[in-house]
């Protein structure tokens, strides 16, 4: 059986049956090519695994939004980019913030 197979078989064993065990084949079928993506979009492997974890969180935690008549993968890599995005547009959020604070620390301190 082809390795995608693999892992949609068991992401629907694990929808069905709650299997813990079959769940880990989906993350050591899917985490390698899922780091590879979230590497591209985080800029590191660190936080690229950290990614992946949180996606596997995301995919238990909505289950029940799989379409089951779909491949697994792509809905993987969809929640793993959702969450890249997500981190940069917090980040971006975050330096802001921060710019715009210092800039008013240096202009109450020099004017």
């Amino acid at each position: 059986m082809p390795r995608l197979a693999i892992i949609d078989s068991q992401f629907r064993r694990f929808l069905r049956t709650g299997d813990a065990r079959a769940l880990g084949k989906v993350f050591d079928g899917a985490a390698p090519e899922l780091i590879k993506i979230a590497a591209h979009l985080a800029g590191d492997r660190q936080h690229a695994e950290d990614l992946v974890q949180s996606t596997f969180l995301v995919a238990i935690e909505r289950r029940s939004e799989f379409d089951e008549s779909r491949s697994v993968m792509p809905w993987l890599c969809g929640i793993v980019a959702n969450l890249a995005r997500a981190e940069r547009r917090r980040t971006r959020r975050a330096s802001r913030s921060e710019e715009r604070r210092v800039g008013k620390e240096c202009r109450s301190r020099w004017s």
